[in-house]
């Protein structure tokens, strides 16, 4: 697959209303289509799905890609198949990783066809299929967010982090893989971003401890049990992170 992402191009230079946008879709230069299946995305009107739909296979990246954009939220039917298929082949990166973000709110199909682009070889889809995983808690995104805590891209795992401490899973691989990311060269040049995870670890940890406070004093699972102690017999090295 090509990595190359769409060429820079300027897709607005205001808001048109939808009519405007729909007339552009059948002008003959590809800026032009670009520039008007662009701005239906200020519209978040799934009628305006349909009239997208056969963009999506159109011959030049950036009118894919500005296709993509324009699609409302929720997705179905032969749009969704559309996308499934871009975000499996499209030789483009970025039409790729646009066609995951869309499918995020997508079908059991769709779900299935973001949990294998997570072995894209573009970090930028990798990316977006952690971050698609944060609208819904699942056991499949479950298991491909922590395969992604050993990606050899900082961001990748950040992103895969981020979401676990989201849906609130904090165990010994989450809580090393923050360590690891704290730890490595690029935590400084997205310090940013290293601190908002610091943030949300420091969260869960408070939630984590009054979790195990209520565990101690009722019956409850030995798996639960283990877990309390687990987050116990971590807690000095947790703290360290949160703090360094």
């Amino acid at each position: 697959m090509q990595n190359d992402q769409p060429a820079d191009r300027p897709l607005m230079t205001s808001i048109d209303d939808a009519d405007s946008c729909i007339a552009k879709l059948s002008d003959p230069d590809p800026c032009v289509i670009a520039e008007g299946a662009f701005g239906l995305s200020w519209h978040g009107d799934s009628r305006n799905n349909a009239r997208l739909l056969p963009l999506l296979e159109h011959n030049d990246e950036c009118v894919r890609w500005a296709a993509i954009m324009g699609l409302a939220n929720v997705v179905t039917g032969h749009v969704e198949e559309a996308l499934v298929n871009l975000c499996a082949s499209d030789p483009v990166a970025r039409v790729r990783a646009a066609s995951v973000s869309r499918l995020a709110h997508g079908s059991k199909k769709a779900m299935a066809a973001i949990a294998t682009a997570a072995d894209d070889p573009y970090p930028e889809v990798r990316i977006q299929v952690a971050m698609a995983f944060i609208w819904r808690r699942c056991r499949l995104g479950t298991r491909v967010l922590r395969r992604m805590l050993t990606d050899p891209i900082w961001k990748v795992r950040w992103a895969a982090c981020s979401v676990l401490l989201q849906h609130k899973i904090i165990d010994a691989r989450v809580i090393n893989a923050v360590e690891q990311l704290s730890q490595e060269p690029e935590a400084a040049q997205h310090d940013v971003n290293m601190l908002a995870l610091r943030e949300e670890l420091h969260t869960r940890l408070r939630e984590s401890e009054h979790l195990a406070d209520i565990i101690s004093g009722s019956r409850t699972t030995q798996e639960m049990l283990d877990y309390a102690r687990e987050l116990a017999a971590t807690r000095r090295g947790l703290w360290g992170i949160i703090r360094s």
